[in-house]
């Protein structure tokens, strides 16, 4: 159809719109018109400046009125950027007030033009960023991969800094060509022009046109800058029909303070796009199908974790002679016997006693800034170590932060152990968690048998405890007839390999809690009444008289790293820790490895019982605890509710006051002090409290040698626990005297069978059972996946789900694919959205979605190229 006018308009309203005939005509009423071309621009970053009584921000407020693309708005809640004047600095934050830039002290000279110059960068961003054509005509089809990903596969959301990616532009018009310039608009501030252009981000060269149907691959590499942990970059394409001059584009980061300049091009389009970024209004009208716009948003973060080590696991005994041969030529390893600190070599070294487990340490100077990796990469170099020895199982051991605390989930780390917001009754009985587990009367009966004094009832028993270590604190160390609860001498520092078990109460990371070691222990041995002098509440453990053996695993509790922790576990079930503990309370966990799954086997193995905290903030049950050679404690508080941060599901074996408990630990200036915590710390450290004392109440039981040998302590404390939980009752008379609940519901499947009863546990009979449920061995190839499913379920369910997340891949042994599980529960265990796809495949909906879900949430997150191409295969 020909057109029967050309009109240029000059207003336009909701419904109707004002214009000029200049020609053909007349135009009949309820014609249509297609829009040709348009000047755009004219648009403005809305900024809502704070004065107050501030002169210097009315000094800002009149600088910026100047600029076409700022609009001062009267409201903050209309604002995209707002400055205030806050503490003696300026503040520059987005709209929903999230900080943008470092703040302004108001004395630095100058304040007002940085604070300027600033929020142009901030604006030229935003205008870069929402920077668009509605009514294009070209038709463009953008892409980010990694190799190997396919074509269609899903954009990365998430890259590990200085991962290589290629963005695919595609022309699919069939009749004309375009050219195309990538842009990476990132949530530092700065704009930096990928595309055609030089390492600083600089124009070069003529840009060549991409013809129709024709791809044009763009090999980028995307890093975080220094002082930053990670960025969101925007990779935005702008395509044209005709060259343009795309220096008006790039810009410095805000923390520079770069302010660059923008420069307009001789022909209309170039003049546009300079125009609309200083938010002016292009003089010339420019042709709509001439130019558009794409974008693709990925996370990019540092490099995932500290690599320590890797863990080799073979089929049946080896000795290191053998397996250094193998790495001949490839890496320069040495074995236990070399004790020469200064040469440089990967030591090899024997994990347990049963010699098929080894250890390869890595060289920190060879892998970047303090041994920190890549996730994916890691796990490639492991799975490389596999092909060399033969193993059937390499696993690379990373220290990362605890999940769950994790500052872009807006968790508080005072929630893990602080003291805001307890509730009153916690507030004024610093025994409330030991009546509601009903202790005073389980050490009744104790003293009663035995003619234990009071403060003796687990008298004997040691307690290896798997933390941060110790501190001098009077609940934990003060000396009571002779001893004290923390036996010193016999502790280990598997952290730094030494004998040092003394926390040294690092605080210079965010999420650093100082003293975890000191309030976890407090709550299982610390002794009756307040060792605190001038205290006015108290600290009272549950398992008083016996003797907790520091064994140092980690840096702080916010840092884990499961390799040490599986090497103090195994030493506790090999019998090389002094004093033979047969208790092991562990409050903390992380991911699974089989390092770790072999260390907990064996202690169950050996009569070893492991009480581990069910995690907190992640909603699953973390590692050890969620290993069924475990027992699993989470938290509840003084009503009877459970902690709103306790992790849940089947895997746990008993719920154990742990919200608002009197603990011992130190202020901010490491003073000591009693205060309330919250966490399943403390659920554990009453948990463990209750099995030093059965292990008392037993001693002299002949049943209780019987179960050791036979491994079987774990289920029979298990046992036990289920069978005296107690749970809130609607007639409050029938709860346990002092008890304040307010609710008589309760979530088995979510919360174990109850509340801890102490007093009750010991009632239950000892039994030893007569057979013993056989393990699959098929599950024995799989462990930590299995670890995700109920017990009892089907055996061939697990097997196929596991088989399952890897799509049909009918050339592949499913032992072959055994190898990846250890990467697969890393991410499980943090990502989120890994968690919720392959429990939603635990759960049984893999019929319904045959496991796509999960592999395209794998394929999002920095994994190894070997599980990618498998994934993708």
């Amino acid at each position: 159809m020909n057109p029967i006018a050309v009109i240029r308009l000059s207003e336009l309203r909701d419904f109707t719109a004002v214009a000029n005939v200049i020609e053909g005509g007349p135009v009949p009423a309820n014609s249509r018109a297609l829009v040709d071309a348009t000047t755009f621009g004219e648009t403005s970053v809305p900024v809502y400046v704070d004065i107050g009584n501030s002169e210097i921000l009315a000094h800002i407020q009149k600088s910026l009125k100047t600029l076409p693309a700022v609009k001062l708005v009267d409201v903050q809640s209309a604002a995209r950027l707002v400055i205030a004047h806050q503490q003696s600095k300026i503040v520059i934050s987005s709209g929903d007030l999230e900080v943008l830039v470092t703040p302004i002290p108001v004395s630095m000279e100058n304040a007002a033009g940085e604070a300027v110059e600033r929020v142009k960068n901030l604006v030229h961003w935003l205008m870069v960023l929402n920077l668009k054509n509605p009514t294009s005509g070209i038709r463009l089809k953008v892409e980010l991969r990694r190799d190997p990903d396919k074509k269609g596969e899903p954009p990365p959301e998430e890259v590990t800094s200085g991962t290589e990616l290629t963005y695919v532009v595609t022309n699919e018009d069939d009749q004309t060509p375009i050219y195309i310039y990538l842009l990476d608009i990132s949530s530092d501030g700065s704009v930096c022009l990928l595309y055609p252009a030089d390492q600083e981000c600089n124009p070069v060269g003529s840009n060549e046109e991409l013809k129709p149907g024709k791809s044009k691959p763009i090999r980028i590499g995307l890093s975080v800058p220094n002082g930053l942990t990670g960025v969101v970059d925007v990779l935005k394409v702008l395509a044209t029909t005709q060259p343009i001059d795309p220096s008006v584009f790039p810009r410095g980061p805000l923390k520079r303070g770069v302010v660059g300049t923008t420069k307009s091009g001789s022909d209309p389009l170039g003049e546009m796009l300079a125009s609309s970024i200083l938010g002016k209004k292009a003089g010339t009208p420019v042709v709509v199908k001439s130019w558009t716009t794409q974008q693709i948003a990925v996370r990019i973060k540092k490099s995932g974790a500290k690599l320590s080590s890797f863990a080799l696991h073979f089929d049946g005994p080896k000795e290191v002679q053998d397996i250094q041969s193998k790495l001949a030529g490839t890496k320069d390893i040495c074995l236990p016997a070399d004790t020469d600190p200064n040469k440089k070599c990967e030591r090899l070294s024997q994990f347990g006693i049963d010699k098929s487990s080894f250890e390869l340490s890595a060289i920190l100077t060879k892998r970047g800034d303090g041994g920190i990796v890549s996730v994916g990469q890691a796990f490639d170099e492991a799975y490389g170590l596999q092909d060399k020895t033969g193993a059937f199982r390499v696993e690379p051991m990373l220290e990362i932060q605890v999940p769950g605390v994790e500052t872009d989930r807006g968790i508080d780390k005072r929630d893990i152990s602080g003291d805001d917001k307890h509730d009153a009754f916690a507030e004024a009985d610093d025994q409330w968690s030991l009546k509601q587990a009903r202790v005073p009367e389980a050490w009744a009966k104790i003293r009663t048998r035995f003619s234990r004094n009071e403060g003796d009832e687990a008298q004997g028993v040691y307690i290896a405890h798997i933390d941060t270590g110790y501190t001098k604190h009077p609940e934990n160390w003060d000396e009571l007839k002779g001893r004290r609860t923390i036996d010193v001498a016999k502790g280990h520092n598997y952290y730094e390999g030494n004998s040092n078990t003394e926390d040294p109460l690092l605080s210079d990371q965010l999420l650093d809690n100082p003293g975890h070691g000191t309030a976890s222990s407090s709550v299982i041995i610390s002794p009756a009444g307040c060792q605190l002098p001038g205290g006015t509440r108290c600290v009272n453990g549950v398992g008083r008289g016996a003797q907790v053996i520091p064994l140092r695993v980690h840096r702080s509790v916010a840092q884990i790293n499961m390799s040490y922790m599986a090497h103090a576990i195994q030493d506790v079930a090999d019998g090389k820790i002094s004093g033979d503990p047969k208790l092991v309370s562990i409050a903390m966990g992380g991911p699974p490895t089989i390092f770790l799954w072999k260390a907990v086997k064996k202690a169950e193995k050996k009569g070893v019982l492991v009480v581990a905290a069910a995690g907190n903030n992640v909603g699953f049950v973390v590692w050890p605890a969620r290993f069924k050679s475990t027992i699993a404690a989470t938290a509840i508080n003084v009503r009877c509710r459970p902690w709103k941060g306790s992790s849940h599901g089947h895997a746990v074996d008993i719920s154990a006051p742990g919200e608002s408990v009197w603990r011992a630990t130190l202020n901010e200036k490491h003073d000591y002090i009693n205060a309330m915590g919250k966490g399943t710390t403390f659920a554990t450290g009453n948990t463990s409290g209750t099995a030093a004392l059965w292990l008392a109440w037993h001693s002299n039981n002949p049943a209780m040698q019987q179960l050791r040998e036979s491994g079987l302590v774990t289920e029979a404390f298990r046992s036990g626990l289920r069978a005296s939980a107690w749970k809130p009752n609607v007639d409050t008379t029938l709860n346990p005297s002092e008890t304040h609940c307010d609710s008589s519901t309760w979530d088995s499947g979510g919360y174990g069978p109850g509340i801890l009863n102490a007093s009750a546990l010991l009632d239950v009979p000892l039994e030893v059972p007569s057979t013993r449920a056989l393990t699959d061995p098929e599950l024995e190839k799989i462990p930590l996946f299995a670890s995700l499913y109920p017990e009892g379920t089907d055996p061939k369910k697990i097997k196929s789900d596991y088989v399952s997340l890897f799509g049909e891949k009918k050339d592949i042994n499913s032992d072959e694919l055994t190898k990846f599980e250890t990467e697969i529960l890393y991410q499980y265990a943090t990502n989120e959205d890994v968690a919720r796809t392959i429990e939603s495949i635990a759960e049984g909906s893999r019929a319904i979605d045959g496991g796509d879900n999960v592999r395209q949430s794998l394929l999002r997150q920095d994994i190894s190229q070997r599980l990618r191409s498998l994934l993708t295969k």
